[in-house]
């Protein structure tokens, strides 16, 4: 529950301050105020801000801790974990290159993405992008890869131990680490 009032206090934070009249002009301490309000209010124990204009970053600032009843204070580095908001970024960003002209979303990952290999050969050239989104390729859902402190080309290459389930585009799997692929093909094209 505090996850999700951390991510509410977010939108609350980002539209207050994108409706606020001269919001770059806001200054640091009355910024501090506000947020330090909004942060008792909504009852989080820490969060990070970032605020951009004209693609520069303005302001980076960590507010409170990582976790209650522990020291360790929020700064504007802290990683938080965010869940399944990630895959919102993902497919908007795969749906920029597609306008771009760079990405086909029912092309193989394999052109994208040479390293990508299932333990079927004929599967590993069948994936789509496509099907990375829509939870389609016939893989089981294998978060254990994603908390197993991997990094992210290592759990790419993890993949390859996976038997599917099912055939690909039968039904859906949700699948983490096939977003994971999915962001690995951004990181590859921009």
């Amino acid at each position: 529950m505090r996850a999700i009032r951390t991510a509410l206090l977010g939108g609350v934070l980002a539209t207050t301050l994108i409706a606020a009249p001269g919001h770059t002009a806001l200054r640091a301490d009355s910024l501090d105020a506000m947020i330090s309000r909004l942060q008792s209010m909504w009852d989080v124990p820490g969060f990070a801000v970032a605020i951009v204009e004209d693609g520069r970053v303005v302001l980076m600032k960590g507010y409170g801790v990582r976790a209650l009843g522990k020291p360790e204070r929020v700064d504007e580095r802290t990683l938080f974990y965010t869940g399944s908001v990630t895959k919102t970024f993902t497919v908007l960003a795969l749906g920029m290159l597609a306008d771009q002209g760079k990405l086909r979303i029912d092309d193989p990952v394999v052109r994208y993405l040479p390293q990508f290999r299932l333990g079927d050969s004929v599967l590993t050239r069948q994936v789509t992008v496509r099907d990375l989104l829509s939870h389609r390729t016939g893989l089981p859902r294998a978060d254990l890869l994603m908390v197993g402190g991997y990094d992210p080309d290592e759990i790419v290459r993890r993949l390859g131990a996976l038997d599917p389930v099912a055939p690909i585009r039968s039904r859906l799997t949700y699948q983490n680490q096939m977003y994971l692929v999915a962001s690995r093909i951004v990181a590859g094209l921009t």
